[in-house]
């Protein structure tokens, strides 16, 4: 979803705030609308070129990696030589394009969760987390507690008693 888009429906529609499924869908330039086409980006996924013995992967967001797990990125020279300047070129704004549509649905989805009150998954978490140590420190104390009263009857138990002879 574009900003244009989300500037146009927040105008015909000032009481509400849309989500990102409910935003009109745009294509990206020299893709297919249809979402079940190959050249669709969200089906595109990963991309790999090979060249001798050089494997490039690019992923859906313009980042180029040596590994299929993403953890070694290539250099410009490296995708270069993979996929052509071009191409390299076209997937750095289609990159650009998806991280802009990201950053106004996450800003369009925290201004409805804001509106409606519901909590983000990481503030769920951190109450949840908060939650556990709270139970694990009462738990700890009356463990002391009773470990204590133990030690306590333990050492106190023949003090009443006659000395052995």
């Amino acid at each position: 979803m574009t900003r244009r888009a989300v500037q146009d429906f927040l105008k015909d529609n000032p009481s509400s705030l849309p989500t990102s499924r409910d935003a009109p869908k745009t294509p990206w330039e020299g893709t297919s609308a249809d979402p079940d086409s190959d050249s669709h980006p969200m089906n595109r996924g990963l991309l790999q070129a090979h060249v001798g013995s050089l494997v490039v992967f690019m992923y859906v967001d313009g980042r180029y990696f040596l590994d299929l797990f993403g953890k070694y990125p290539a250099s410009e020279a490296q995708a270069v030589a993979a996929f052509g300047r071009e191409e390299v070129a076209r997937h750095r704004r289609q990159g650009e394009d998806l991280a802009v549509d990201r950053r106004i649905s996450a800003a369009v989805d925290d201004a409805v969760r804001a509106r409606d009150g519901v909590k983000t998954p990481e503030e769920l978490a951190a109450e949840k987390l908060e939650e556990w140590r709270r139970i694990a420190a009462r738990a700890i104390k009356e463990h002391e507690k009773k470990t204590q009263r133990a030690a306590d009857l333990m050492i106190t138990r023949d003090l009443g008693e006659a000395p052995l002879a």
